[in-house]
């Protein structure tokens, strides 16, 4: 575990394959009484291992899904991270995402797609605040798209 400020990170791996992508490290965020849970590129394999091994720590508020929501992802990690809102850093009109979209959307888990808009995740540890803006803002600097308070 890693502490940052107030802010813990707890890092997984599954090391029992040579697949470079299974390998990938999972990081756990939490901060206050809100957390997040980092997937990377893990397979199925790596999915249902860590999610089975490390069940009473991957609740989550948020799950960010797999390798980009190409291939499937296991009903434990569902069930592992329990999350309230899901993002893929991916379109959401790829073929590559279906699997991971329907068993998302099957469970009524609101899912974001990062690919062209940004989604920015606020916490104060105690609520989520979930935004995505406009596909155009990755031009724009980011003090543009602060609420009001924030620009004073």
């Amino acid at each position: 575990m890693l502490k940052l400020g107030s802010a813990q990170l707890e890092t997984y791996r599954y090391m029992g394959t040579k697949n470079t992508n299974d390998r990938s490290m999972v990081v756990h965020i939490r901060y206050g009484d809100r957390s997040i849970l980092f997937t990377a590129d893990i397979g199925l394999t790596a999915q249902r291992v860590l999610a089975t091994e490390n069940a009473e720590h991957f609740k989550s508020d948020i799950l960010k899904l797999p390798h980009h929501g190409v291939g499937g992802i296991s009903p434990q990690l569902l069930d592992a991270a329990s999350p309230e809102l899901c993002f893929v850093s991916n379109g959401p009109t790829s073929r590559d995402v279906k699997l991971q979209k329907t068993a998302v959307l099957k469970r009524n888990i609101p899912l974001y797609f990062t690919s062209r808009q940004p989604l920015v995740l606020l916490t104060d540890g105690k609520i989520w605040e979930a935004q995505q803006w406009p596909a155009d803002s990755l031009m724009l600097p980011w003090y543009q798209h602060q609420p009001e308070q924030a620009k004073k």
